[in-house]
């Protein structure tokens, strides 16, 4: 059994009260992940996880032409059919996309690309596209800590069913990726993943740092961005 595959079954078999995507939304992220994956990989971005799909919105295809792009639609960043309803053959609720973190990889790239506020939708998506092969030709890669989404309707699991998910998660699917990866660098977006971890992440052959997640609210003055890093990711 792959281990994509081993990991959903224990998340799932843990964790008998909650609802989870079903196995092919997460082959699917999975999927769109590798596709945007570096030849070699310099920096992980380790994030939380994406947004929880429903079944039937895979079914709902876009129009991007990308060679091997796969073609349906989940709600993840590295899908770009996500937060851009014309590229869809049907229309899909909710479909704001993830802006803060569109933001996140252009400040990566010294905010070259025109992907946030753009009015113009083919200029955005094709911006999008160029910015993504920028940092996957730079070494930049996102892994999510959690393979299956946790943000369903706007909510997530309770405090302590969230973290065993993230701990198993990242133990049976992350880790073995980021020792066979062995990244000169992982920015961990978010304290509370960066807290709880912290321990495992430092014992990689790597420099481990963190930022707030782009949308804590926290103050200015008292945020940590990319200027705060101790590495340079790119």
């Amino acid at each position: 059994m792959n281990r994509l595959q081993s990991t959903y079954d224990k998340i799932t078999l843990e964790n008998p009260n909650l609802t989870f995507e079903s196995y092919h939304v997460v082959k699917l992220v999975h999927d769109y992940r590798l596709y945007w994956k570096p030849i070699r990989v310099k920096t992980i971005l380790f994030a939380e996880s994406h947004v929880f799909t429903n079944e039937p919105e895979t079914e709902i295809k876009h129009t991007i032409n990308l060679p091997d792009y796969p073609t349906s639609f989940v709600r993840f960043v590295y899908s770009l059919a996500y937060g851009q309803s014309e590229t869809l053959t049907e229309s899909v609720p909710n479909n704001g996309g993830t802006p803060q973190f569109w933001k996140l990889f252009n400040e990566l790239a010294e905010n070259k690309f025109r992907v946030v506020n753009n009015q113009n939708h083919n200029d955005k998506l094709e911006q999008k596209i160029q910015l993504l092969q920028f940092l996957k030709d730079n070494g930049v890669w996102l892994l999510d800590c959690s393979i299956v989404g946790l943000y369903q309707n706007g909510q997530k699991p309770s405090m302590i069913d969230m973290n065993d998910i993230l701990v198993t998660s990242y133990l049976n699917y992350c880790k073995p990726i980021l020792l066979e990866e062995h990244p000169e660098n992982v920015l961990v977006v978010g304290k509370s993943i960066f807290t709880l971890l912290q321990f495992e992440l430092k014992q990689l052959d790597a420099h481990v740092d963190w930022i707030h997640q782009p949308n804590a609210r926290v103050t200015s003055d008292k945020r940590k961005d990319l200027t705060k890093l101790s590495f340079n990711c790119i």
